[in-house]
């Protein structure tokens, strides 16, 4: 063998043998890096990540917060102070636009983050005692104005308030069948440990649309429909689908106000003689989405009318429209809706529409009361 030849074969040696011990001294780096943050972990001080989270929060970047905690919760359901600084970043939106959707999330986002249970967590709260006590008492505030006419709505509130709070009121005791004399014990003990059952599809596709409402720029929601949960959607569906996005959150206003967003419903679909916000609206509401949509709409105030509309679809997709019967498969009473999934698991389908709970927003219909699903034709 050649001098020459020698000498690159030793040369290629030399090198692995160098790559070898770089890769030996990266895996030791990692390590260490693995066991300082299981450390510091462990101590209840913050990773670099939540640290950053919370220099962002604390900057009054809540947007910017908002998205950077989410991004985290993505990649660990479990990050509980990702959590902490969503929910405070999520009630400072709620300040500014009162919108009772974004309050809710503040509270869901709170016990997500094992809000009396972590020791981080609960040293984190002495810098943020006043906001706090803020979100109690609007907590509190919301309940006692909703309580005669959303009784549902605000029991969950105030089971939040005594399990976050530890603070069970006598209005929620009154509510639930207690007396004001009884106690009520509240164990939040290992109650979310199964973090990742408060991110259902429903939840991630309530999030998209919570997150338009204080970010224009955000993806409209059929591209999240598409792109994130892999859904397919139509190109006229998803025009319906992202124009009823654009009302998420309007709702009834309670006593003698109406609200014009709801009355415009009827007044642009050919219903002028209506004035009130409390005359049953999911029709006019879907008629108007449609129309904005450039598709063929019902003219009747009555959900069933729907039924005569467009096509029958047998296996529908995210934006056809379903009509589901009410009290009796026979009646006349029904409610149409905007298909986005069926969870076959609970035998649900969730819609987005209108008149739902006395607003627009998600929520779920036993798949047993559908009367049947139609594709909606574009006008040409």
């Amino acid at each position: 063998m050649s001098g020459f030849l020698k000498n690159i074969i030793f040369f290629f040696v030399l090198i692995s043998f160098n790559l070898m011990k770089a890769q030996d001294q990266k895996d030791v780096v990692i390590t260490l890096i693995r066991n300082t943050e299981s450390s510091l972990v462990n101590d209840g001080e913050l990773l670099y990540s939540q640290k950053r989270i919370q220099n962002i929060y604390r900057n009054d970047n809540y947007l910017k917060c908002i998205k950077k905690a989410s991004n985290k919760i993505t990649k660990n359901n479990k990050d509980k102070i990702a959590y902490y600084y969503l929910a405070l970043s999520t009630f400072k939106l709620y300040q500014e636009k009162l919108n009772p959707l974004l309050f809710d999330r503040t509270l869901k986002f709170l016990k997500a983050s094992q809000f009396y249970l972590d020791p981080t967590i609960r040293e984190l709260q002495l810098k943020d005692k006043h906001l706090l006590e803020m979100i109690h008492q609007e907590a509190l505030s919301l309940c006692e104005n909703e309580a005669v006419i959303n009784r549902n709505k605000t029991i969950r509130r105030l089971q939040s308030v005594a399990e976050l709070y530890q603070d069970s009121t006598d209005l929620f005791k009154q509510l639930i069948g207690l007396k004001n004399e009884e106690s009520l014990q509240i164990s939040t003990a290992n109650k979310y440990d199964d973090i990742e059952e408060l991110f259902t599809v429903s939840d991630l596709v309530i999030h998209q649309l919570e997150s338009q409402l204080i970010n224009n720029n955000q993806q409209t929601l059929s591209e999240f429909l598409t792109n994130q949960l892999g859904l397919e959607v139509d190109v006229h569906q998803a025009k319906i689908i992202d124009i009823s996005a654009t009302q998420y959150g309007v709702c009834e206003y309670e006593g003698k106000d109406h609200n014009k967003e709801v009355i415009k419903y009827f007044k642009e679909t050919g219903h002028n003689y209506i004035n009130k916000d409390e005359t049953s609206w999911c029709s006019a509401y879907m008629s108007w989405c449609a129309k904005k949509a450039g598709l063929y709409y019902s003219k009747s105030l009555l959900a069933r009318s729907w039924l005569k509309m467009g096509a029958k679809v047998i296996f529908p997709q995210p934006g056809d429209i379903v009509v589901f019967w009410r009290e009796k498969v026979n009646s006349w009473e029904g409610h149409v809706s905007i298909f986005l999934y069926e969870d076959e698991k609970t035998n649900q389908i969730f819609c987005l529409g209108g008149n739902q709970d006395g607003k627009v927003c998600v929520a779920p219909y036993p798949s047993n009361n559908v009367l049947g699903y139609r594709r909606i034709k574009p006008i040409i």
